[in-house]
């Protein structure tokens, strides 16, 4: 494996550990859309698939990670569009990120099964195509079929799983409301962009997400660690610990609030890694917070650089947070 690889998951886990030790001293929560709009522009038309096969490059990003605000980033920055394995979910120059109004368009002609335009308007780039992508690995386990303890431990455990479940996605069809579950040869992606966020951010967001949509908890330092003490204490998330875990992790677990997700997430990106060390395709390494700093130009032209794309006269990078309430080790 090599070194940069390597370095990278010692530092994810070290963030883990460090961050797993603050995550019980009740951070702030709440968090809004951290992400400038998109600026709307009357009269644009729709765009359609592509005649030209570009190189995919996979946007690997465990869930809450920061993917949306990359696609967005390169699609103000660049004017090009990028791509998803997700066809439900697309851009638009009205109405930003919008799901199930629109049919997929997948970006190659000929290639039903995806991945998919992500932006409505833009045109795709002529060579490299960034394409989102979550992998597997990542469902809550909850009690019920929708996700059980296979669904997300088999992937973080075997890596073709995890490959295949990387070039998984869903279509979908306004008429009728159809959502389809596709695939597509992996063989199809060249690179990936693995990007990385402080751990405890995620939990948070992901947290704050649930709790936004479905009113069942308060977006607060107390509704976290309700909501953590239960997920920590169903039956599932018991199974886990005593069949997975280590007598050392066992033991750190009692005291770590959603320690079954700061789990996932250290095994989602030793498989990101492991992926792209055995298929042999170029990575990228970036942090979500890089975009947020001033070293924001610098993340920018990497990512460009690595995708051989240009940047338009006059572009903004749409970054921004609301300082006040975005949690940070600072509050």
């Amino acid at each position: 494996m090599r070194q940069v690889t390597l370095r990278t998951i010692r530092i994810l886990a070290a963030t883990v550990i460090g961050s797993c030790l603050l995550a019980s001293q009740a951070p702030k929560l709440g968090i809004p859309d951290i992400y400038t709009k998109v600026t709307r522009q009357t009269g644009a038309q729709a765009t359609g698939s592509s005649k030209v096969r570009q190189n995919l490059v996979w946007l690997l990003a465990y869930p809450f990670a920061g993917s949306n605000a990359v696609l967005r980033i390169v699609h103000e920055v660049s004017g090009k569009s990028c791509a998803t394995n997700y066809g439900e979910a697309v851009w638009t120059n009205w109405d930003d990120y919008v799901v199930k109004q629109f049919d997929s368009v997948p970006a190659y002609s000929g290639a039903p099964n995806g991945p998919f335009k992500v932006h409505f308007q833009l045109e795709l780039p002529d060579e490299e195509l960034l394409t989102k992508t979550a992998c597997g690995g990542f469902c809550m386990d909850e009690g019920n079929d929708q996700c059980t303890l296979e669904d997300y431990v088999v992937p973080l455990l075997k890596t073709h799983t995890f490959l295949q479940a990387c070039a998984s996605g869903t279509t979908y069809r306004v008429v009728g409301d159809i959502l389809e579950y596709v695939s597509y040869d992996s063989y199809r992606v060249k690179k990936g962009v693995v990007l990385l966020r402080d751990p405890v951010e995620i939990l948070v967001s992901r947290f704050s997400d649930r709790a936004k949509n479905e009113g069942t908890y308060p977006i607060n330092r107390p509704g976290l660690h309700s909501y953590c003490s239960i997920y920590d204490n169903r039956n599932s998330t018991k199974h886990l610990a005593e069949g997975w875990y280590t007598d050392e992790q066992r033991q750190h677990a009692a005291y770590i609030p959603c320690h079954e997700e700061f789990f996932r997430i250290v095994m989602w990106y030793n498989q990101a890694f492991k992926l792209l060390e055995e298929t042999g395709k170029e990575e990228l390494i970036l942090h979500f917070n890089s975009f947020g700093t001033t070293h924001k130009e610098e993340a920018v032209d990497k990512l460009f650089d690595f995708l051989h794309l240009d940047k338009i006269d006059g572009y903004k990078i749409p970054f921004e947070r609301a300082e006040t309430d975005f949690y940070s080790r600072s509050n």
